[in-house]
Order: structure tokens, then C-alpha cells, then sequence
């Protein structure tokens, strides 16, 4: 890791390296947090696949089958709510190629298909799973008669 990060070298340095490795590794992305106080900078690096089967079959279990029809920047977004607790569009801004603006939209239709309930308003929404469906669904199959 020291090798990666440039100990000794200029600071900062070994920053591209890390995220090219993360990158051709096919990890999540590392998280990087600003915070306020004290002034720190934290790099969170995380060696969990972009889309890790466990997290696919979670969202079977919540959503049904329907899930499989889902593809791209939309099951990246579910599978970072499920595998994080939640997900923003700051969060998504680091995980796929998007701007803000599409990511807002993508975010938007999640929630208005009932996959995503968004908590919060403007820069400062959140989502989560909407877990409500789960229930939906098992209304929906075994209630069915």
C-alpha cells in the first residue's frame, strides 16, 4: 500500500496509481470524504466487485425477477444502496462517467419505478432501497388467488 500511495515521494503522488489499480481490479471505486473538523481527507478503498453476485441476488430477493431487466448506471445505483445502506449523486458522480444532471434523472426514475424512496431535498438527498416493495411482492405472489 506505502508503494501505491508514493511514501516518500511527493505528496499525492501515488494517487492515479491507486485508482488505476482499483480500476483494473474491477473494484468499487475508493471513496474519497472531505472532512471539516479536524481538516482531514480520507480515502476509503474498498476491494468489493463493482457488481457483487450477493448484492444482484439481495435485489432479487426485494424486487423480484424484474431486477434482471435493469442494466448499466441503474443496477450500479441499487447495488450501491444495497451494499452501502444508501446512495447519492455525489456517490454516483464517482462510480460511473455522468454528469450530475443525468445522474439526478437517473436517480429520479429509480425512485418513481418504486426501486429508490429518496430522503432529504436539493444537494443533500440520499436514497435508500425501498424495502416497502419487498412486501409489495410477497403481497403480490403469495397473496395472489
Amino acid at each position: 500500500m506505502f508503494l501505491l500511495l508514493g511514501y516518500g515521494e511527493k505528496a499525492g503522488s501515488g494517487s492515479t496509481r491507486i485508482m488505476n489499480a482499483w480500476e483494473g481490479a474491477h473494484w468499487r471505486k475508493p471513496l474519497i470524504n472531505v472532512l471539516p473538523r479536524p481538516d482531514r481527507v480520507e480515502l476509503c478503498l474498498s476491494m468489493e466487485q463493482l457488481l457483487p453476485q450477493k448484492s444482484i441476488n439481495k435485489l432479487i430477493s426485494v424486487f423480484g425477477e424484474e431486477i434482471t431487466h435493469l442494466y448499466g448506471d441503474g443496477l450500479i445505483a441499487l447495488t450501491t444502496a444495497e451494499m452501502e445502506g444508501c446512495v447519492s449523486n455525489v456517490r454516483l458522480q464517482q462510480l460511473i462517467n455522468k454528469h450530475s444532471t443525468e445522474i439526478s434523472q437517473l436517480l429520479k426514475d429509480l425512485c418513481n419505478e418504486g426501486y429508490l424512496v429518496a430522503e432529504n431535498k436539493g444537494r443533500w438527498t440520499v436514497y435508500h432501497l425501498n424495502l416497502r416493495e419487498e412486501k409489495k411482492l410477497f403481497k403480490r405472489i403469495f397473496l395472489k388467488k
